[in-house]
């Protein structure tokens, strides 16, 4: 396992040590940025984004930027993290969302109603009941 050389919380998520990356957000708050953000997407750093969204870490304006509304977006659509997406869309807000970018994750959870069986997102969810109430406080 190779480590990040100068972001101390990339490394810290990097081997999962979360509550360590918690305890210290506070001494490294410059590296708490998008790119930051994008790697604890990617890397399923769940309860780091849970915990640093609830207490506001990130800057607001960074994570309505397209690189990252985009990224949101593609990890949706994978269908395999609904419900960590759907939590994170909660959390972070969608109101600043450019109407193309809304229509796109509207047409998603349209997925869930349209689509059969074989296709659909909702199906690939580990808990589908829960995704349906995520995205109808999304929506509401």
């Amino acid at each position: 396992m190779t480590l990040v050389k100068d972001n101390i919380l990339e490394a810290l998520l990097q081997g999962f040590f979360e509550e360590e990356c918690l305890a210290f957000m506070g001494y490294y708050s410059s590296f708490l940025n998008k790119d930051l953000f994008l790697f604890a997407l990617n890397n399923n750093n769940d309860l780091f984004m849970q915990k640093a969204l609830l207490m506001s870490a990130f800057d607001k304006t960074e994570l309505q930027e397209v690189e990252v509304i985009e990224k949101i977006l593609v990890n949706f659509e994978d269908g395999s993290k609904t419900n960590y997406i759907l939590n994170i869309l909660l959390l972070i807000g969608i109101d600043n969302w450019k109407n193309n970018k809304l229509k796109a994750l509207i047409d998603m959870f349209d997925n869930f109603t349209c689509e059969d069986y074989l296709e659909n997102r909702l199906i690939l969810s580990y808990n589908p009941l829960m995704s349906i109430a995520l995205t109808s406080e999304i929506l509401t």
